[in-house]
């Protein structure tokens, strides 16, 4: 009864995720007129900022990556808002930049131990840098050189595990996700683009 209850909660933790996040992929689905996607996108967006690092918080109780997966996608989705409506940029930074501060704060980060040659794992490394690559490009776009020290060093750690290493670096010692590295491929894809003087 209790491991049902519990599969039920992370059920419906993550359906609520989903569905929060909804409006974000709504903008780019054909057919919907752009202005009620992006007025779905914001409205989404804009509740899960209220709070995010309590909402953050709850979908963690829910699985163990809950936390930064909800700060991750929140910021990404930031970012493309920023990128899509000038009007909404300046919101955009400063709402994704608040995300990547909680992605790399301690309270998300210590969560992950050491495993695949990386301090917290590719699951961390790769979600915590390809959003970093969305702020930064936000920020160039909007003319305001991005701090890339911590991206920078990212960006290094990825490029050294995934040429020297397995296929799939662990996200956890001894366990590792196909998943996980492709998010890490996709994110030094982008390093190039925001680390180019």
């Amino acid at each position: 009864m209790r491991r049902a209850s519990r599969f039920l909660a992370w059920v419906t933790a993550l359906l609520t995720v989903v569905i929060g996040l909804w409006g974000v992929v709504a903008m780019s689905a054909p057919g919907a007129s752009t202005s009620v996607r992006a007025d779905q996108s914001l409205a989404s967006l804009r509740w899960l900022s209220r709070d995010l690092a309590s909402k953050a918080d709850r979908m963690q109780r829910s699985f163990p990556e809950g936390r930064l997966f909800t700060v991750a996608l929140t910021g990404m989705g930031w970012a493309e808002v920023g990128a899509r409506d000038p009007a909404l940029a300046a919101e955009a930074l400063s709402s994704a930049r608040i995300t990547l501060a909680l992605a790399r704060d301690p309270e998300t980060s210590d969560r992950f131990p050491t495993a695949g040659g990386l301090p917290h794992g590719m699951f961390y490394e790769a979600w915590t840098t390809r959003l970093g690559v969305s702020v930064a490009r936000l920020e160039r776009s909007l003319g305001e050189p991005p701090d890339t020290t911590a991206l920078a060093a990212s960006c290094r750690r990825l490029n050294a595990v995934l040429t020297a290493g397995p296929v799939f670096v662990e996200s956890y010692s001894g366990l590792a996700w196909p998943a996980d590295t492709v998010v890490g491929a996709a994110a030094l894809a982008g390093c190039g683009d925001v680390l180019e003087t």
